[in-house]
């Protein structure tokens, strides 16, 4: 009689068993765990590689106006630091600088990130003029000094 009581909760508990590992597999496969699916995978934007830090949302090239521009759309996380925060944009501006390919153009930034309330908020935006990405890619301007030399810098207040 003792078989039998284990052998049948044996079976109800390889049946607890399948019936969790389904209800995990289902919740990955709906999305349920992991990170957010985030608007653009990083292959459909071929700048991606340019951008160091965080994910590129949007690159929009506008050669109509005169100085030319190029706007370029970020998604980042924070940094240990607010500071290091708002600075990692700054070395994404300079890999677009570095490439050599942009710096005829005026560089408008802004970078989103995903806030402690779940949402998604811009939380960085300025303007490099062409001339500064010239200098950024010579080195006579380093990324920690581009807060000076930028037009329209904004934080979001938390981040000051």
């Amino acid at each position: 009689m003792g078989k039998n009581k284990v052998a049948k909760g044996g079976s109800k508990l390889r049946g607890v068993l399948v019936l969790i590992v389904i209800v995990v597999a289902l919740f990955f496969t709906i999305g349920g765990g992991g990170n957010k699916t985030e608007r653009l995978p990083k292959s459909d934007l071929p700048q991606q590689s340019l951008i160091r830090f965080g994910t590129l949302l949007d690159w929009t090239v506008n050669d109509l106006v005169s100085p030319k521009v190029i706007v370029i759309k970020t998604k980042i996380t924070s940094n240990l630091t607010n500071k290091m925060t708002i600075r990692q944009n700054f070395y994404n501006v300079q890999g677009v600088a570095k490439s050599g390919e942009y710096n005829d153009y005026d560089i408008q930034y802004w970078a989103v990130a995903d806030l402690t309330n779940g949402r998604e908020s811009k939380v960085i935006s300025f303007d490099v003029p062409s001339d500064v990405m010239k200098q950024l890619a010579n080195d006579r301007i380093l990324p920690g000094d581009l807060e000076k030399y930028v037009n329209n810098f904004w934080v979001l207040p938390s981040l000051k």
